[in-house]
């Protein structure tokens, strides 16, 4: 699988245009779930490979999840990078706190939200918070690249729990965060996603 896109607009080129060659760039990618991390579906295949064959391509590339309570129960060993969040949600202000594996893959932690058996929901339905969780998480995304400074040219957003980080780029960070070249939704489930609660 190869993924690759224009360093600077070109109308004539099209959105879709690829990339040919030229400096590397620096990619972070958001998303709810990624091989090898974590796994319900489809989506953690797709973000995981993203983050693989950009590698391949000499791009510096960063993947950020939520640390889910399968992650810390898994082997997977991550450190504290010492960084702590805190994002506006509804009417309260939530933690988060920033680990890492040894690659660049960065997780955030807020038991809150994320230490819970299942990642979305139960047998008896989703969570009912999880417009809550994820407005946390795209918000969350940005608190960490901007603590963290991971300047970047892409942020690559995956699934409907990302949708609100384009939207914040352009509002709430609008000039005090990265997206030199850009940001791309992609969406692979937009039927389940549906409409969620005011929070």
């Amino acid at each position: 699988m190869g993924v690759g896109f224009p360093h600077q607009p070109d109308p004539s080129r099209g959105i879709g245009a690829v990339h040919a060659g030229g400096e590397d760039m620096r990619i972070v990618i958001a998303s709810p779930e990624a091989v090898p991390f974590i796994k319900t579906g489809g989506l953690a295949d797709v973000a995981g490979t993203l983050w693989k064959e950009y590698r391949l391509m000499k791009h510096e590339a960063m993947i950020i999840l939520p640390l889910y309570k399968k992650i810390k129960d898994s082997r997977i060993v991550l450190k504290d990078t010492g960084v702590t969040i805190h994002v506006p949600v509804g009417d309260t202000v939530v933690a988060g706190r920033i680990y890492r594996d040894q690659s660049s893959a960065y997780f955030i932690r807020c038991d809150e939200f994320f230490d819970r058996p299942e990642l979305y929901g139960t047998p008896q339905g989703d969570y009912s918070d999880n417009a809550s969780r994820f407005v946390f998480f795209a918000r969350g995304v940005l608190e960490a690249c901007k603590a963290l400074n991971l300047s970047t040219d892409i942020i690559h957003c995956n699934d409907w729990q990302t949708g609100l980080v384009p939207l914040y780029l352009q509002t709430l960070y609008k000039g005090c965060l990265f997206s030199k070249y850009g940001d791309f939704f992609f969406d692979t489930q937009y039927r389940i996603s549906g409409p969620l609660p005011r929070i």
